[in-house]
C-alpha cells in the first residue's frame, strides 16, 4: 500500500494495529494524535504466552514523517498492561476534554480473563496535559531502617522533550509527623541537588551528583555522590536520590510518596500522590539475646 506513513510492531504475533483510535490533542501542540493498541503483545509479563497488551500514543506532526515501518518501540507513550489482568489496548477511545482543562482526553481498556478467566478487564482514563508527570516510583525496598541508606528513583515524563525538563522533587510525607519528613530536589540545567531543612528555613545545598558530598536536613541526610539525573529516551527523565534518616522514629511511619516535575516552559505537575512507603520503628527490632 502506497501510504504516507506506516507503522510496525515490537513483535511477532503481538496484533500491533488490531484496535486504532484518535485520541484528540493531547499534548496541546495544535496537532491531533491517535493510538495504536497491539492487545497480544507480552512485554508486561515475565512468562511466555501471557498477553498483557500494550497501546501507543503517537503525537501529531506538522508533516506525515515518520516514515516507512516506523517501529512502535519509538512511539511518544508506551503504554504496557497489567500481566494479571491482560489484553491491554483491545479498546481505545476518545473522550474529549474530560476534565474541562481544555486538554483532549483518552481512554484505554484491557478487557481482561484472558490470562485469568476469574480476572475482570479494566479500563483507564488518561488526561491530555502539557506539564510533566510523574509516572513511576521505584524503591529499593518497600520497607526501611532509620540510620540505613535507602535509595528512591522516581521516573518522570516530559511532554515537550526532556530538554524542557526543569527539576524533580520527592517528598517523603509522614502524617502526623512532620519533624520525620524528608524533601529532596533535582535540577537539571544546572545538574545540582538538593534537601529541604526539617525546621523550614530553605533548600540545603546545592551538590552535584557523584560529589563525595553529604547535604543534610537535621533530621535526615541526601548522599550526593549515590545519586543521580538522567534522561531515559526522548520524554523521559529519571532521577535517583540516596537518602538516610538520622533519627529514630517512636514507631513504624508510613509515609506518602509525592513526586512533583517542572519544566522550563513554566508548566508545573504540582505534588502527585504514588506510593506508600514505610520506614520501621524500635518495634521492628528482634531483641539482643545476652549470652
Amino acid at each position: 500500500m502506497d501510504a504516507d506513513a506506516s507503522f510496525i510492531g515490537e513483535a511477532r504475533r503481538d496484533q500491533a494495529g488490531r484496535r486504532l483510535n484518535g485520541a484528540g490533542d493531547v499534548n496541546n501542540d495544535g496537532y491531533d494524535d491517535f493510538l495504536i493498541g497491539a492487545p497480544h503483545n507480552e512485554q508486561g509479563s515475565e512468562f511466555a504466552n501471557i498477553t498483557a497488551g500494550s497501546a501507543y500514543l503517537i503525537f501529531g506532526r506538522p508533516e506525515a514523517d515518520w516514515g516507512r515501518y516506523f517501529s512502535l518501540s519509538q512511539a511518544d507513550i508506551i503504554y504496557i498492561g497489567k500481566p494479571d489482568v491482560g489484553v491491554a489496548g483491545y479498546d481505545m477511545a476518545w473522550l474529549g476534554d474530560f476534565d474541562g482543562d481544555n486538554i483532549d482526553d483518552y481512554l484505554i481498556a484491557a478487557y481482561g480473563g484472558r490470562n485469568n478467566e476469574a480476572v475482570p478487564g479494566e479500563s483507564y482514563v488518561m488526561l491530555g496535559s502539557t506539564a510533566p508527570v510523574p509516572v513511576q516510583f521505584l524503591p529499593d525496598n518497600p520497607t526501611g531502617l532509620a540510620h540505613k541508606w535507602q535509595r528512591f528513583t522516581g521516573d518522570f515524563w516530559e511532554p515537550n522533550g526532556t530538554e524542557d525538563f526543569a527539576s524533580a522533587e520527592l517528598f517523603l510525607d509522614a502524617p502526623g509527623d512532620d519533624s520525620m519528613n524528608v524533601r529532596v530536589r533535582y535540577d537539571l540545567a544546572a545538574n545540582k541537588l538538593y534537601i529541604y531543612a526539617s525546621d523550614g528555613s530553605g533548600w540545603e545545598g546545592p551538590c552535584t551528583p557523584g560529589d563525595s558530598v553529604r547535604l543534610s536536613s537535621g533530621t535526615a541526610e541526601l548522599d550526593c555522590r549515590g545519586s543521580s539525573g538522567s534522561s531515559s529516551g526522548l520524554r523521559t527523565m529519571r532521577v535517583m536520590w540516596r537518602v538516610r534518616w538520622n533519627q529514630m522514629p517512636s514507631q513504624s511511619l508510613n509515609f506518602a510518596i509525592k513526586l512533583r516535575a517542572a519544566d522550563a516552559s513554566e508548566n508545573d505537575s504540582g505534588f502527585v500522590d504514588v506510593a506508600n512507603w514505610t520506614l520501621m520503628g524500635p518495634n521492628m527490632y528482634l531483641p539482643l539475646i545476652a549470652r
